[in-house]
């Protein structure tokens, strides 16, 4: 069942003249949806995981962009034995899909869902790998000062209702991951940036969103910082990330927007437009 769907997606996607690369992102939203299900429908899990990211943009909130991984902060600790295992026995007795493997990663922040459907799709030559990845990273909740709602959300034949934070919670945790998250790429370890995260800021200053300031300044343990002084460092990260990480802003992007060459007059014009916005609060 889940074969013939992904096989759907893969033909409407390619019909339309999409990439490689964003056909995996399509089809790795259609099993966001189903894990999302899985966690969203279940009464251990649905109460204490709350979803966060630009998934969650996605998922709940419409931004025009696709995704990668799966964010949640718990409010309760959980074994992620417990829960990798649960979520590999939904597929296999719920779904009637028994290839799914789960590794376990990050000391238990991280769980790996890996997918041997690719070639199996014609996404993938024989010298390829088979596998699909998506990332579930769990944190604990950091802070008191957020909102959390609750919003209903059906898609691919799935219904369940989420809990996550509101967006000016959501915003806070984007700007933090802006000013904390340090990304390392290749065997090199060569700094880089994540193109989705300014992608994402510009998104919350576009809509007018306001800033949780509280909630951010418990995040980035700076409770003294002023809305001033976040605006100067902010800037200076998007700065750098249109300047000297700008070709990885760009090939961060490519995976999770259909239009190729929107991305590249976007990053040109970031800078430009970024800042005719502040962040409010």
């Amino acid at each position: 069942m889940i074969l013939n769907y992904i096989q759907k997606i893969v033909q409407e996607q390619q019909d339309r003249g999409a990439n490689p690369l964003y056909i995996r992102s399509a089809v790795k939203e259609y099993l966001q949806i189903i894990v999302l299900n899985f966690i969203y429908t279940s009464k251990e899990y649905k109460a204490n995981l709350i979803f966060t990211g630009g998934t969650c943009l996605r998922h709940l909130f419409g931004i025009d962009r696709l995704s990668e991984d799966l964010d949640f902060d718990t409010i309760k600790s959980i074994s992620p034995e417990a829960f990798a295992e649960k979520i590999a026995i939904f597929f296999k007795s719920t779904l009637k899909y028994p290839d799914l493997n789960i590794t376990i990663k990050q000391q238990g922040k991280q769980l790996l869902l890996k997918f041997p459907i690719l070639r199996k799709i014609n996404m993938a030559g024989p010298n390829e790998s088979e596998m699909l990845y998506i990332k579930i990273d769990i944190s604990p909740k950091v802070g008191k000062c957020y909102k959390l709602i609750k919003t209903s959300k059906s898609e691919f034949g799935y219904n369940f209702v989420a809990v996550h934070y509101d967006l000016p919670s959501l915003f806070a945790g984007k700007v933090s991951a802006i000013l904390q998250r340090n990304l390392l790429t290749g065997v090199e370890n060569r700094q880089t940036i994540k193109g989705r995260d300014f992608y994402d800021l510009l998104w919350y200053l576009k809509k007018g969103i306001q800033l949780n300031f509280s909630f951010l300044k418990e995040r980035v343990e700076s409770p003294n910082m002023t809305i001033e002084e976040l605006n100067i460092l902010v800037e200076g990260k998007v700065t750098q990330a249109c300047t000297t990480f700008k070709n990885d802003f760009k090939n961060d992007l490519l995976p999770f927007i259909s239009n190729q060459g929107f991305v590249v007059d976007y990053v040109d014009n970031y800078l430009e437009e970024f800042k005719r916005f502040n962040i409010i609060i």
